[in-house]
């Protein structure tokens, strides 16, 4: 309940939000329900969406190492051994980033496909 300058405490806020995902929750048909992810699906989800987060930050700075090796002789002297040597390695580290993201995009993808299927035909079945 409201105190006097009509503010409701994070509490009376939080049973306030409760009570209303039950009704909308109790208003859905059973079709609807059975079209969610369930517990184990979402949690394929998200671990499929950390390892696609992961490697989109790796070849991120894969990608910034590539540049600061670049970068890191002088532009009017050439590049010493050690120099290329590094920035042959920061192109490989680059390049096996750049697959493991594709990878990860792939597999999120498949599983995306996958779950998206079983939902369907949870749906159905309940229709």
């Amino acid at each position: 309940m409201p105190d006097a300058n009509g503010f409701m405490t994070p509490a009376e806020n939080r049973a306030e939000w409760v009570a209303a995902e039950a009704a909308l929750l109790a208003r859905r048909d059973p079709a609807q329900l059975a079209g969610e992810a369930t517990p184990a699906e979402a949690k394929q989800l998200d671990a499929a969406d950390a390892k696609l987060a992961a490697a989109i930050a790796a070849n991120g700075a894969a990608f910034r190492g590539l540049v600061a090796a670049q970068n890191a002789p002088e532009a009017w002297k050439p590049a010493t051994s050690h120099q290329r040597d590094a920035i042959v390695e920061a192109e490989r580290a680059l390049e096996r980033a750049r697959r493991d993201e594709e990878d990860a995009r792939r597999e999120r993808i498949e599983l995306g496909r996958t779950v998206s299927a079983a939902r369907q035909a949870r749906r159905e079945a309940a229709a």
